[in-house]
């Protein structure tokens, strides 16, 4: 499985969370139950770790969403930003600009026509508050 691919599960899985409010253990017991889901285990550990930092990413969210509210955006909008946000803000192997692209392009998959862009401004305006070291592009 792709990096993408496994993000793409993460991102299914905090989709779910918003939508469900139950805890991600319970999602993941429910999805492996219903559809033999065996989430990647960066798909799992992304997934676990916007749960275990939703209340911070949340302020992060509200304090960018200049004249909105966490109530206002769509559900699509609101998962990838968590998801993407805790990869800017917790995970360090992963630059920010690569966690801006990947939820951009999740959200013209699976986002109204507007989600691009907007997630994509607010991603923008949190990754000028992160470290320059976490802001450059990974050297493979």
């Amino acid at each position: 499985m792709t990096r993408r691919e496994a993000r793409e599960q993460a991102f299914i899985l905090v989709f779910e969370q918003t939508v469900q409010g139950e805890s991600m253990d319970a999602i993941l017991h429910d999805a492996a139950e219903a559809r033999d889901f065996v989430p990647d285990s960066f798909a799992e550990s992304e997934a676990l770790g916007v749960e275990a930092h939703r209340e911070e990413i949340d302020a992060i969210i509200e304090a960018h969403i200049r004249g909105w509210n966490l109530r206002r955006l769509s559900k699509v909008a609101l998962a990838l930003l968590r998801l993407a946000i805790y990869e800017m803000r917790w995970d360090s192997s992963i630059p920010a600009s690569v966690s801006i692209n990947e939820a951009v392009e999740l959200a013209k998959v699976y986002g109204g026509k507007n989600d691009a862009p907007y997630i994509n401004g607010v991603l923008a305006s949190v990754a000028k508050e992160i470290s320059p070291e976490k802001q450059e592009p990974a050297h493979v």
